[in-house]
């Protein structure tokens, strides 16, 4: 064989080589899975839609799944692993119309809030069973074994958790005002200067504000606020109340996992 044809016969050999399994598995959810689920909602035939999602969204949405249930522990206590991954995808998929990509979010942060909302429903319906058939003293001593003190990094760990779904939540909500008007004018207005503030926080804050004080910081947030909307302090505060409610839920539900 000549030294040409070898080196060609290298670089087709190269344009060949496949992604690592690594690469793949992180990859599961990229744009060309979101451009996918774009498609499937566009597509007004049945067949084609299901041809979309058995080719090209049905791994995806399988390995979403499976990895919200092993990073956030959200297991059964009386459902196998394979049940409870299997009614999460079916609940996943009867919701996957309500995604509206027009308003430039991502499919993967949406369907996650679905997966994860769905999940914290199972275990909550499970704790409330359990509660029915839990003695005072078999309570006190799980307490017991399972108590622990918060360190810092778990405070940090907590507060980007904390961060991560109050984005989700927030999402959601603008999300399905969308569809049905369930937020005032200047509610929306609030949500998406929320959002915008949150998705460039590195941006407004730099390092040296990050270091000062919560007072100085919570005072820029505020005026990032009214530069974004126009509305006064009081007006921001009044329709600001709907979020910081949605904060304190998923505070309060991430220090009870």
């Amino acid at each position: 064989m000549s030294e040409s044809k070898k080196e060609v016969k290298k670089e087709v050999t190269k344009k060949k080589k496949k992604r690592s399994p690594d690469q793949l598995k992180k990859n599961y959810f990229d744009e060309v899975v979101e451009s996918s689920v774009v498609k499937y909602l566009t597509t007004e035939d049945l067949a084609m839609k299901n041809v979309i999602f058995r080719k090209e969204l049905e791994y995806p949405f399988y390995k979403l799944v499976e990895g919200i249930i092993n990073k956030y522990q959200l297991y059964s206590k009386y459902w196998s692993f394979d049940d409870l991954h299997k009614d999460t995808l079916s609940f996943l998929i009867s919701k996957m119309d309500r995604f509206d990509p027009t308003l430039g979010y991502k499919a993967y942060s949406y369907y996650g809030t679905i997966v994860v909302r769905r999940l914290r429903y199972i275990q909550k319906e499970e704790q409330e069973r359990q509660k029915k058939h839990i003695t005072y003293d078999d309570s006190f001593q799980e307490d017991e074994r399972f108590a622990y003190q918060i360190d810092d990094n778990t405070q940090d760990d907590l507060m980007i958790q904390s961060f991560k779904n109050i984005v989700l939540e927030i999402t959601l909500v603008l999300e399905e005002n969308n569809k049905v008007k369930i937020l005032k004018e200047e509610e929306r207005k609030v949500g998406v200067a929320i959002l915008e503030i949150m998705s460039n926080w590195e941006k407004i804050l730099s390092e040296e504000d990050r270091g000062a004080n919560k007072k100085y910081e919570k005072n820029k947030i505020l005026m990032c606020l009214r530069d974004i909307t126009g509305f006064s302090t009081k007006d921001i505060r009044k329709y600001s109340k709907r979020y910081k409610k949605l904060y304190y839920e998923c505070k309060k539900r991430l220090l009870e996992e």
